[in-house]
């Protein structure tokens, strides 16, 4: 079971308080004492959730581990706001041959701006083991598809969080406050050249993590002209699910017009390729995907961008 923060014995403190300036470090833990010893490779995952005082500098996650073959393994320590979510980040704990059990350490150094820790675990090879007991309260969370969809179990991971730089007690407000958005940095993600056949809905790019969608955009390789037989078209796919679809019809909101805008796109040709940009935000926490559709007669390579906001 997770222990409680030092804050929490902090009777409600002011934002200006000499206790809400302390740096406070502090460790997360949930083991038990009776060892049964599980693993995690290929497409399963093993988790564990902390829904609440997370919010801190996250300098090492323990994990308790056991090697009994002669071949070193690597442990990967994966964490994310919530089960769902792609992992934020990742660390690897080497696991040489022969480990004897012990609490080995992932090391990120990094600020985590999250109430709420996901964290799952897999390894390389399946030769390390982690520790895990059927003690109460369970909390222990599986996913056999590479970590897009979860379950509960009946049995517990024996880790640890440490923290310094952890902030003591909430802030005491009352009514609502504004949304803030979760922290994510800018990041933009290119294809190669794609051939797109004639009609067909093909793949250009997929992004595997979590944010929003600032801009897409598609090059066609192609100045055929719009018309009523000719089309260009972007579709959108979040976690797998279509989300959006946009033509040079919607852009220019004509059949035959070679250029145009609306309120969130724009199409035009020069003398090489066809350019289609949207602008629309799309959420996204496992994967966004970008798919072309092009009616010119005749394939066309393609190549498209998509600019996002990434959770980290």
């Amino acid at each position: 079971m997770s222990k409680d923060q030092p804050d929490y014995s902090i009777p409600a403190l002011g934002p200006i308080s000499k206790e809400s300036r302390i740096e406070w470090h502090s460790q997360l833990s949930n083991h038990g004492t009776s060892i049964i010893w599980r693993n995690a490779t290929v497409n399963v995952r093993h988790g564990k959730f902390f829904p609440r005082g997370c919010r801190g500098f996250i300098a090492t996650i323990d994990v308790y581990i056991q090697n009994t073959t002669p071949f070193a393994d690597n442990v990967r320590v994966n964490i994310s706001p919530e089960p769902g979510i792609r992992e934020t980040y990742t660390a690897v704990i080497a696991v040489p041959a022969l480990q004897a059990p012990a609490w080995l350490s992932a090391t990120f150094n990094i600020m985590w701006d999250r109430d709420s820790l996901f964290i799952f675990l897999y390894t390389d090879s399946g030769n390390a083991q982690w520790a895990t007991d059927v003690e109460l309260n369970f909390d222990a969370y599986r996913s056999g598809n590479y970590g897009d969809t979860w379950t509960s179990e009946n049995w517990r991971l024996w880790i640890r969080v440490n923290f310094v730089g952890e902030t003591a007690g909430d802030v005491p407000v009352s009514g609502t406050i504004s949304v803030v958005e979760i922290p994510a940095v800018a990041a933009c993600y290119e294809s190669a050249w794609v051939n797109v056949p004639n009609g067909v809905q093909t793949p250009i790019l997929t992004i595997v993590g979590a944010g929003t969608l600032i801009q897409a955009q598609l090059r066609f390789t192609t100045v055929v002209a719009p018309g009523i037989g000719v089309q260009y078209v972007m579709i959108l796919y979040a976690d797998g699910v279509y989300a959006f679809w946009y033509s040079n019809r919607d852009a220019t909101q004509s059949m035959l017009a070679a250029s145009g805008r609306s309120s969130c796109a724009e199409f035009y040709a020069d003398n090489i390729v066809t350019v289609l940009t949207v602008r629309v935000g799309i959420k996204f926490k496992r994967t966004l995907e970008l798919r072309a559709i092009q009616i010119s007669g005749a394939p066309v390579n393609t190549y498209g961008a998509l600019s996002v906001n990434e959770i980290r």
